[in-house]
């Protein structure tokens, strides 16, 4: 087994002549493949979070007021991550953590 990890996307071309040199794939990353439109439609997500309410369920946007609180999810799940060259998940704070810019909902057809 070679000790030279690698973290490529599945389209990269050095991916093949890899594997055929010996190296073995340890790790995948889902958020690897997810695409979003742009812009991106919520509408499949606001369907779900309808749902989720009838259902007895809050649903709602955190802003950087709940940075301690999530910070502090992810250090007590933090050996629940995988660990791998594409998966590795740093350790944040409170300070550390952002708040992600809000998406822009995709024009009504």
């Amino acid at each position: 087994m070679t000790r030279n990890p690698q973290t490529l996307q599945s389209t990269d071309p050095r991916l093949e002549a890899l594997l055929q040199d010996g190296y073995v794939i340890v790790g995948e990353s889902w958020g690897a493949r997810l695409r979003l439109t742009d812009p991106f439609d919520l509408a499949a997500f606001t369907a779900a979070i309808e749902k989720a309410a009838t259902q007895g369920f809050a649903v709602q946007e955190l802003d950087a007021g709940w940075a301690p609180q999530v910070t502090a999810l992810e250090a007590l799940t933090y050996d629940d991550y995988p660990r791998t060259p594409a998966t590795e998940i740093p350790h944040r704070t409170g300070s550390s953590a952002r708040v992600a810019p809000k998406p822009t909902p995709a024009a009504s057809a």
